[in-house]
């Protein structure tokens, strides 16, 4: 059966082309303002990306310059006072590694050994802890040495060396900074001298980052091990932090990624970046 519009043709057309014309319209809008959108979003991210690789560039810059410092600090005490380190006079010696000890906050322990590794030394904070003879003794006894070993002993072929980061305790973590001692005149290898230091202080400085609001930081070693962090809910001490995206890419060698965006612990899509302290290998 055969049915006849009541709508005159020429109507029709008149609004489909009005129809059309508001497509047409409404359609570049559309496309502009996504590709708009998609634009701003993209510089968005580029800059968040930005400023969280200039917070961790400065952050890691000042771990290198705290290790560094100090080795420098340590190099220069080692040498200006190397007669005393190597003489017979324990007492003097012991003087001037507690003053050391009060001199370096970061300083926990200072340990002197002699060219075959034997110690002869150890100061531990607050104060001295000596369990071998008292120095008159010691000094008319050239053969007596404290028990133990270094923790981190150089090889012939360094002068310094850092080792892993380890927990004490207390749950802190410390490093081992170990240096080797020399005659000044003839340059050979009289000992090696080695303290235990305290990283809570950078930690702290960590901590007292100022951060956004949804930003926070956290600290790993070369082994993926963490090491501190800003925010205790973000990562949880159970969790392999080998799995993060950012990790995995810092254990590989690889610079932060192009892709930035991940989802953290909480399955919410974050931007992050990372870099290396150079200094300790964090």
């Amino acid at each position: 059966m055969l049915t006849k519009s009541s709508i005159p043709w020429w109507t029709r057309i008149k609004v489909q082309f009005l129809v059309f014309g508001i497509a047409m319209s409404i359609l570049p809008l559309f496309l502009l303002g996504n590709l708009g959108f998609t634009s701003v979003r993209q510089n968005l991210e580029k800059n968040i990306y930005q400023h969280a690789y200039d917070q961790v560039t400065v952050f890691a810059q000042e771990i290198q310059d705290f290790f560094s410092g100090l080795e420098d600090s340590l190099t220069l005490f080692t040498e200006t006072n190397a007669e005393v380190l190597d003489g017979s006079d324990r007492l003097s010696r012991q003087q001037l590694l507690e003053n050391l000890l009060q001199q370096e906050p970061a300083l926990t322990e200072i340990t002197l050994s002699d060219a075959n590794s034997r110690i002869i030394e150890r100061l531990d904070r607050p104060g001295p802890q000596f369990s071998a003879p008292e120095p008159s003794q010691a000094n008319t006894n050239p053969d007596s040495y404290l028990p133990g070993a270094l923790e981190n002993p150089l090889s012939a072929a360094l002068s310094s060396k850092l080792s892993s980061v380890f927990f004490a305790k207390n749950g802190t973590p410390e490093i081992y900074l170990t240096l080797a001692l020399t005659n000044p005149e003839t340059g050979a290898r009289t000992g090696q001298f080695q303290v235990g230091i305290d990283l809570s202080g950078l930690l702290k400085s960590l901590k007292q980052k100022q951060l956004d609001t949804g930003e926070y930081i956290f600290l790993v070693d070369h082994s993926g091990t963490l090491i501190g962090q800003t925010d205790q809910s973000k990562i949880p001490a159970v969790q392999d932090l080998q799995e993060d995206p950012d990790v995995e890419n810092f254990l590989a060698g690889m610079d932060s990624p192009a892709q930035r965006e991940h989802k953290n612990q909480d399955g919410v899509n974050v931007i992050g970046a990372y870099t290396t302290a150079a200094g300790p290998n964090w």
